[in-house]
């Protein structure tokens, strides 16, 4: 028997339609290693770029374990190792119970000491006999990122006492950890930082970063009602500094904080209006997205006290209200975990959540318009799974979309769920979308050389197959469904479709068959049909595909074969997110203008602006989206929208190059460079005339980097162009012998050593004129 499968080239095709298109899979490994309790997780990334996904968990079991997990192939996962935290309490002194059912979501990964390695922040508490809270953790652990070893950090652990174990001055834990987030460095001095929420005491918001040489300083801290409950970190308001935003865990308390992290600093934002009030300290969830898809995040979050699910998102400034009255849904039991998301990729997002006994999950999927979250405005609940294992109950859930590293390398988006299992059920789940057509099978009766046309209903895609030389009698049989191929060794388009079709010849003989696709049956059509080629090769699931030649008659692909295999669908073509139908800049009072216009946007995030002084080459961003609002994207509108952005560093008596690059939902770039807008100055003041400092290009860069300037003055004596690093440092410096030129940086100090990697500042100064930029050097 031959099998022929077919993979159809779309997206976004399907709406959910409930438990069925969810694959459980649950993950291989010894008991010893899984019947554990599972209290937090993070994932989606892929540290080795071995293009197979990771993700960690946090075990609160009786010694406390750090599993670190990787995909191997489509649904096997293998733990690469683990570390056991009770080991590194041994050397500590009394009290000695370790208490790791104090963890909320006490679980972060990342950078956050500017070193190679990735580390894993962990906080829990340690209790005396009596059952008595006198110690709190939080240990950094270094995560090697070939083998991923674990280690613990040098900084680690950071306890209630500033000077336990080198750590760091100032830098202590006051409480229990409720949730620690990684921030980056937002105040650019080359160290990121990381915030932890504690559940009592002072100070109760802590911002930390590495003192550069044994430990952790604080740099900040906040206090917020009574405590922390859960805290997270995102833009919520679209400026260009990110939020803390947390729950309480006093009793009463205002429910909702938001605090803007500013350099250095961490400060309160304006009015909260509608804010609830929390009467129940204990498990108050919150996650932070972008629900409605248009480009801001909200907040959503679920309390203890009235199990209500609340969206508040920005109201202007730094002020923010609650979008849902009340509340948009009641969950039937305590909250335990909340994620946010389109999990299908159907274009509309759904809220994911779990409770108290609920063993799985359920969710409600939003389809109305944007800024609109009243309860009418959400379809109805869907369980995904209930009567998980032995009833485990979930405690928490990362979800890792198709536009992230998906774990095992297929195509479809997987929520993690980590559980409290009972009777020796497992601790971590996964769950899989796996959408399927609703057709059944087809199955014809082939005795003759003609067309035979495979049509389930209306609703689908249909494939006809025109056979000559048929010389038996056989049933051709075809099943439709949709997953992706794994192997797709000899295919070097990238883009592969979801839609596949496994067709069964019993032993007909014939000489040709010749398959046809009806494209105009895609339910998303198809761009760029001229494009796609059929790939064949003989044996479904394994070997190399071979291009056919292909051809687009009317709306039906079509491609000759001589016997079956596995046939897919691919195309180089990708459709563009923005349709830019204008491009034009001019001189104004405040520099230079440009302005464009969209006839339509699909899941535009928002646009950079590159620029140059030159037609063809050395252009560089000079603004984006992420610090700029006015850049920010319309998401999806079948309408026009005009943009105005303003350069305010064009200098005098130049000529400079503009195009614009538009950067969609999934962090995909498409350049407009095929429109690119040129624009020259006027003569203004002197000094602006006389002076001129370029950012650095390439930025960042290795190993070279080139500097213009522009210095025309009759004396340069003692005239520098200083490289200096985050701490003030002079690097190298440059004598300037000509009015206008390039200086090219190595990356090596006075004496030749190279520098490390990180962030360096350039400088030029005379008079009244000082110009200072940064740029970065990458090993």
């Amino acid at each position: 028997m031959f099998i022929l499968v077919f993979l159809i080239l779309t997206t976004n095709l399907f709406a959910q339609s409930g438990q069925n298109d969810f694959t459980l899979r649950t993950i291989t490994g010894s008991e010893d290693e899984l019947a554990n309790h599972g209290q937090a997780v993070v994932g989606g990334f892929d540290i080795d770029g071995d293009g197979l996904g990771e993700f960690i968990v946090f075990s609160r079991d009786s010694t406390g374990h750090i599993k670190y997990f990787e995909a191997t192939a489509d649904n096997n996962y293998v733990i690469r190792t683990k570390h056991n935290i009770n080991d590194d309490e041994a050397s500590m002194t009394t009290p000695s119970a370790v208490d790791f059912a104090t963890v909320n979501r006490g679980l972060a990964f990342g950078n956050v000491d500017g070193d190679s390695d990735l580390e894993i922040l962990v906080g829990y508490g340690k209790k005396t006999d009596g059952d008595t809270l006198e110690a709190r953790r939080l240990r950094i652990y270094d995560v090697n990122t070939t083998t991923f070893a674990i280690t613990e950090h040098p900084g680690s652990p950071i306890t209630n006492t500033s000077s336990a174990n080198g750590g760091g001055s100032n830098a202590t834990i006051n409480s229990k950890v409720a949730s620690i987030q990684i921030l980056g460095d937002t105040d650019l001095d080359g160290k990121p930082e990381f915030v932890v929420g504690t559940q009592a005491g002072n100070n109760n918001i802590r911002v930390m970063e590495w003192n550069g040489t044994d430990g952790w300083r604080r740099f900040d801290n906040h206090d917020f009602e009574n405590g922390i409950s859960f805290l997270q970190v995102g833009n919520v308001d679209d400026d260009s500094d990110l939020e803390i935003v947390c729950l309480s865990d006093g009793n009463p308390s205002n429910a909702l904080g938001i605090f803007t992290i500013s350099g250095d600093s961490v400060i309160a934002d304006g009015t909260i209006s509608g804010n609830p009030t929390v009467t129940s300290a204990g498990n108050n969830i919150l996650t932070i997205g972008d629900l409605d898809q248009n480009g801001t995040n909200e907040i959503i979050f679920s309390l203890l006290s009235d199990d209500k699910i609340y969206i508040f998102e920005n109201s202007g400034g730094t002020n923010y209200a609650m979008d849902s009255g009340s509340g948009i849904f009641t969950l039937a039991d305590d909250p335990e975990a909340l994620e946010v998301g389109d999990f299908d990729n159907d274009g509309f997002s759904e809220i994911f959540y779990s409770y108290k006994n609920l063993s799985g999950l359920e969710y409600l999927e939003f389809f109305g318009s944007t800024g609109s979250f009243t309860s009418s405005d959400f379809h109805s609940s869907v369980t995904v799974f209930d009567g998980l294992g032995n009833n485990d109950e979930v405690n928490d859930i990362v979800f890792i979309p198709a536009s992230t590293s998906l774990l095992d390398g297929d195509s479809y988006p997987e929520i993690v769920m980590v559980t409290d299992p009972f009777n020796n059920g497992e601790e971590v789940y996964l769950i899989e979308f796996v959408p399927t057509f609703n057709g059944s099978n087809v199955t014809n009766t082939v005795s003759s050389s003609t067309v035979f046309s495979f049509n389930e209903s209306t609703e689908e895609p249909s494939v006809d197959i025109s056979f000559t030389g048929v010389s038996n009698s056989a049933n051709i049989q075809i099943q439709s469904f949709t997953r992706g191929i794994q192997n797709l060794t000899g295919v070097s388009e990238t883009n592969i479709g979801d839609y596949r079709w496994v067709i069964s010849d019993a032993g007909l003989t014939f000489t040709n068959a010749e398959v046809r696709i009806d494209h105009s049956q895609f339910p998303s059509g198809v761009d760029g049909a001229g494009t796609v080629v059929i790939y064949h090769r003989a044996t479904v699931g394994s070997g190399s595909f071979s291009a056919l030649t292909t051809t687009t008659v009317g709306s039906e692909f079509r491609a000759t074969v001589t016997s079956f295999g596995e046939f897919i669908l691919a195309s180089n073509d990708v459709s563009l997110p923005v349709e830019l139908s204008s491009f034009e800049g001019k001189e104004s009072e405040k520099g230079i203008e440009l302005n464009w216009q969209t006839d339509s946007e699909t899941n535009n995030l928002g646009f950079n602006v590159m620029r140059s002084e030159f037609a063809d080459k050395g252009f560089e961003q000079v603004d984006s989206f992420v610090n700029n609002p006015e850049l920010r994207g319309q998401g999806s509108t079948p309408f026009q929208t005009n943009y105005e952005w303003t350069d305010l560093e064009a200098e005098p008596n130049e000529t400079y190059f503009y195009y614009l690059v538009d950067v969609d939902f999934n962090g995909i770039k498409e350049s407009h460079n095929n429109k690119i807008v040129s624009v020259k100055t006027s003569s203004q003041n002197e000094i602006k005339n006389n002076f001129y400092l370029s950012q650095n290009y390439p930025n960042p860069f290795n190993p070279t980097t080139t500097i213009n300037y522009k210095l025309q003055i009759t004396n340069f004596e003692n005239r520098e162009l200083v490289i200096f690093n985050v701490l003030g440092e002079k690097i190298k410096a440059f004598k300037l012998s000509d009015s206008k030129g390039s200086v090219v940086w190595n990356g090596t100090d006075e004496f030749g050593n190279e520098v490390a990697s990180g962030v360096y500042f350039y400088k030029i100064s005379f008079k009244n004129f000082t110009k200072t930029k940064k740029m970065l050097f990458l090993k």
